[in-house]
Order: C-alpha cells, then sequence, then structure tokens
C-alpha cells in the first residue's frame, strides 16, 4: 500500500483464457438503468487496457496479503494485465507464480463477473447440487443457501454459499 487509494486496491492473480469470447452486441440490454456490469464488457472493438476477457484466477492480494483460491474461478478482467514486479505486487507474503502469470488491478469496489466452473461425473456436479439445494431450501429460513457453495470456499471438498 504505497498510495493513499492502498487501502482500497486488490490485485487479481491469474491467465487469459483463450478461446472464450465476448461478443458485446448479444448482451442483453433490457436491465434496466443499472448498468454496471454491461459497462465492465467494454466496446466490441476495445484493445490493450480497456479489452475485457475472462481469466482463470489462482489469487489475489488485499491490504499487502496475498490469498491462494483453492479452487481456481474465472473472473472478468481488463487488459493484458502486468507482471507481479511491475504491478507492485506482493506485499507481505511471497507466492510461488509460475512466469506466465499476469496482474489485475481494481478498487475493491470494481465491478466484475465470476464464473464457477466444477467438472465431474453429472451425478456429483448436476444431480447431488441440485437435490441438496432442494433439500436446504425447505429447511431452512431466513439466508439463502443454494448447492452447498459458501463465497466459493470449498468445505470437504463440496462448495458452501450463502456466508
Amino acid at each position: 500500500m504505497s498510495s493513499l487509494m492502498g487501502q482500497s486496491r486488490v490485485l487479481v492473480y491469474g491467465r487469459v483464457i483463450k478461446g472464450i469470447t465476448i461478443d458485446v452486441n448479444k448482451l442483453d440490454k433490457g436491465l434496466g438503468n443499472n448498468r454496471f456490469l454491461h459497462e465492465q464488457f467494454g466496446d466490441a472493438g476495445a484493445t490493450g487496457n480497456d479489452k475485457a476477457e475472462f481469466a482463470a484466477v489462482y489469487g489475489f492480494e488485499f491490504e499487502a496479503h496475498y490469498y491462494d483460491l483453492v479452487v481456481p474461478t474465472i473472473l472478468l478482467v481488463h487488459g493484458e494485465g502486468t507482471t507481479p514486479k511491475n504491478a507492485g505486487a506482493v506485499g507481505e507474503s511471497d507466492p510461488k507464480l509460475a512466469d506466465d502469470v499476469k496482474v489485475w488491478a481494481y478498487d475493491k469496489a470494481d465491478f466484475s463477473m465470476r464464473i464457477d466452473i466444477d467438472s465431474g461425473p453429472l451425478e456429483s456436479i448436476l444431480v447431488e447440487e441440485a437435490l441438496d439445494t432442494e433439500d436446504q431450501m425447505g429447511r431452512s429460513s431466513g439466508k439463502r443457501v443454494s448447492g452447498k457453495r459458501v463465497s466459493g470456499k470449498r468445505v470437504s471438498g463440496k462448495r458452501m454459499s450463502g456466508d
């Protein structure tokens, strides 16, 4: 945190995923006047720092601490990213990073899109997830719990949500 805005900075560590494209002309434009997320996709012809792409994210840095994600997630990022050294990254911890890992800097209040991908037998990733959700919805009140996901954290090999 070498600047006044350092307390609000989030550095995202990952690699751009090739093969996933964003066609902003096909985004739903009928979602009302709040366009915070829609604006993150940028212009269809954007390049450089404005180009929106999806990256496999392995960790992030916040308030000079690096946090590994237990399971990588896909996150909307902008531009090509930079090296950890050029981003002024890594505070107190020193994660062992591959040479091709890039860093994107954001404010913690910025909008983005996260996509979680799971693979395995349909029984595990579809049937059990759906049946567990129905059981939990019938028994819970107050906070909604869906599919055993809590803030993207894995607990005993399954995701939990609704922190």
